[in-house]
């Protein structure tokens, strides 16, 4: 048997996984990719998510701001695409 607290936060978003760009052999058929990243998030907090601030970008460059919004329940997952990053260098 397996036993759940109930959450203990509020707002609480996680990145399950970067789908693109990936080593990842499940993300394979999507990879590699620098035109479009894509990351799949998480809601774990007991309110419905409705926006959240990504912040992404190549190491050494200015980091690029994406802010997703929609309704993303409890428990539920949805997978964001980024702009691309060679569009913007």
């Amino acid at each position: 048997m397996v036993l759940y607290e109930k959450p203990r936060a509020t707002i609480d978003a996680g990145i399950e996984a970067i789908i693109a760009p990936s080593t990842n052999d499940n993300f394979s058929r999507m990879n590699p990719v620098g035109y479009q990243p894509r990351i799949l998030v998480k809601n774990n907090g007991t309110a419905t998510l409705k926006s959240l601030k990504v912040e992404y970008g190549l190491s050494g460059q200015k980091p690029m701001t994406y802010t997703w919004a929609g309704q993303l329940e409890f428990g539920k997952t949805v997978e964001i695409p980024l702009p691309g990053i060679l569009q913007n260098i």
